[in-house]
């Protein structure tokens, strides 16, 4: 890295130039994000980021990298990673990494984990070095179009599904099949704002499955959750979603590759835009 280049926390710089540089360092990504600074603090709250704790590159005064660091008990998670084009291949991406894994030792963090995706090889060969274990693939579903036409009540007679407020729902989750969720998808109601909807199935009187998404009827909304204990009841759930909001197209982030519900989201017409991997690094 270049002696010119300091590292600083990011809480001292203003959310205009951070955002600015951030924007910058994906515009060239494989999936470009363009931030705000009413997005950013949507960001902090929904993935926990500290960003005391989370680290800016400078160069004569201006932001030339970025590393973001949540905190969730004793883990921590490395978001907003990047690098601005012509300060590439100087060493910042490592420094700044080292910087974020020094951070989380003095908070007493017990692991970090990450998400790279498949084609960023350099990121991924990164990380190996720095330590981090790839623990499982992550893909990123959409579904552009409804291939579930049949009525819910078709598609599982035996399930009567109704509209619940979405924060009971969501204490319900890990009642049913499913396996450990990302950081991303570690939701709060305050985290995911004013417009989390959520659908549950009964049988019998019994809950067998929650769909959970953000209803906004905006032409993109995300599928925040979905879990049931049999793929009817799966599939009649997000028929009543995509057949109640048919012009939207809906995005489900990183849904593991061991996912119950995955073969279900996909029959109703969600495909493979993105796969991710998630790595961890051990602190304790």
């Amino acid at each position: 890295m270049e002696s010119s280049t300091t590292i600083r926390a990011a809480a001292e710089c203003s959310s205009a130039a951070f955002v600015s540089a951030l924007n910058t360092a994906y515009a060239d990504y494989f999936i470009p994000i363009h931030l705000t600074p009413s997005s950013l603090e949507n960001l902090v709250r929904r993935e926990s980021i500290d960003m005391q704790a989370s680290r800016v590159a400078l160069s004569g005064g201006e932001i030339v990298g970025m590393g973001l660091l949540g905190r969730r008990g004793s883990r921590g998670w490395i978001g907003g990673m990047g690098v601005i084009p012509d300060y590439r291949r100087q060493g910042i991406a490592r420094h700044i990494m080292r910087e974020l894994i020094a951070q989380a030792r003095k908070l007493s963090l017990e692991t970090l984990q990450l998400e790279v995706i498949q084609q960023n090889k350099a990121a991924y060969n990164l990380y190996l070095e720095l330590g981090y274990v790839t623990s499982r693939q992550l893909l990123v579903l959409a579904c552009h179009q409804n291939s579930l036409r049949t009525p819910p009540k078709e598609l599982a007679p035996d399930v009567v599904i109704r509209s619940e407020a979405a924060e009971a729902l969501l204490g319900r989750l890990d009642a049913l099949p499913g396996v450990s969720r990302p950081w991303q998808r570690e939701y709060s109601v305050g985290q995911m704002g004013d417009h989390l909807q959520g659908y549950a199935a009964y049988r019998g009187g019994q809950l067998c499955g929650i769909c959970l998404f953000n209803g906004s009827g905006s032409m993109n909304a995300e599928l925040a959750d979905v879990a049931a204990d049999a793929e009817a009841a799966g599939l009649a759930l997000l028929a009543r979603m995509l057949q109640t909001y048919p012009t939207t197209t809906f995005t489900c982030l990183n849904v593991s590759w061991d996912d119950p519900m995955l073969p279900t989201l996909r029959r109703a017409g969600f495909e493979e835009m993105i796969t991710q991997y998630e790595m961890v690094l051990e602190l304790s």
